[in-house]
């Protein structure tokens, strides 16, 4: 048996994408599960015990119209691994026009999709599996159509090698980490402006968690977000452990690991954190924490409750209320719980 996820992006679905791995590999437990990628989330699923191969999507080369050329060599290279594979299952979780097609192109002989995925894709699934995405969480949408129970317990596998951890305690030991403090990792950003808390409510955060709980605070994301990072840490009074573009996937999750709570907006990391079994406090505005929010049993959800939220826009009209509405007080105020736990148990 032979079976291939498609799955490309983004980096918090493909998190939420993961528990369907043991599912497939419990259902087929000799068979070979291959999974397609955005290379930029590659790291993220390398050494996954339950992954046989990891083929490569080069999506940034579609976005310039210069390289298309290359990205169209590269897409027939990745189809006729794809091919040469002769998949039985093509479990297509994406949803997209082009997602399908790829399922397409690849030969598999039994296409399996969501009934409801945009672009017309169901036209080129053999089975359809109906999972209304209004009714369920998208954690529990990709078990289904993998043939698993949503209402079971779900893993989230991220295999960590002895460098990656390594790597993670040196950064921590250049930054001044103490064991015996509190460790509190924010992520300030999110791929659309709509999704994002303001910086100064952030900076304002990280005053109160270090002045009343002692807290050594953290912040982190991708290179392309360095100047809001910067500008955010710049805001503060206290010291803060500035981590952006300083960690791969991997080590970032293993960061977010070691932490005792991760607060941010609805972006990657925070999925992230959620998969690895750090409590997260996340900020919701556009989009809907019933759909994708962090999944697990120590998530706690903030949104203001505007009557247009959730809006899924990525542009808005009201000067994004639904996320300066959420207050800094009762963001702080909903950490708290975790942190006097981490402490009774760090005693």
């Amino acid at each position: 048996m032979n079976i291939l996820i498609i799955k490309p992006s983004s980096l918090g679905d493909v998190v939420q994408a993961l528990p369907v791995l043991k599912v497939l590999r419990e259902k087929y437990p000799g068979a070979r599960i291959d999974w397609l990628v955005n290379e930029q989330i590659s790291d993220l699923l390398a050494d996954n015990p339950y992954l046989d191969t990891v083929h490569l999507w080069d999506r940034a080369s579609w976005r310039k119209p210069r390289r298309f050329p290359i990205a169209l060599r590269k897409a027939a290279a990745v189809i006729r691994e794809l091919r040469q594979a002769q998949y039985d299952m093509v479990l297509d979780l994406q949803g997209l026009l082009r997602s399908a097609l790829i399922a397409h192109l690849s030969g598999g002989k039994e296409i399996i999709g969501f009934a409801d995925a945009r672009e017309m894709a169901p036209l080129f699934y053999s089975t359809r599996v109906q999972a209304p995405v209004d009714c369920m969480h998208s954690v529990e949408r990709y078990v289904l159509a993998a043939g698993g129970n949503p209402s079971q317990d779900k893993e989230f596998p991220i295999a960590f090698s002895a460098r990656d951890k390594q790597t993670v305690e040196n950064l921590l030991t250049q930054t001044h980490y103490d064991e015996s403090k509190p460790l509190v990792i924010l992520v300030p950003g999110a791929r659309w402006a709509t999704k994002r808390w303001p910086q100064q409510n952030f900076a304002a955060l990280v005053e109160a968690l270090n002045k009343n709980e002692g807290a050594q605070v953290g912040l982190v994301g991708s290179l392309a977000e360095s100047s809001s990072i910067n500008r955010i840490a710049s805001m503060c009074t206290c010291p803060v452990m500035n981590f952006c573009g300083k960690t791969t996937l991997k080590r970032l999750a293993y960061l977010l690991k070691k932490a005792d709570i991760v607060i941010g907006n609805d972006s990657g990391p925070i999925h992230i954190a959620a998969a690895v079994g750090t409590p997260v406090v996340a900020l919701y505005g556009p989009t809907s924490p019933a759909r994708t929010g962090p999944y697990g049993r120590q998530q706690t959800v903030l949104t203001s409750r505007l009557s247009c939220s959730p809006c899924f826009g990525r542009k808005c009209d009201l000067d994004v209320a639904c996320m300066r509405n959420i207050t800094v007080e009762a963001v702080y105020q909903d950490c708290k719980p975790y942190l006097d736990e981490a402490r009774k148990e760090n005693e």
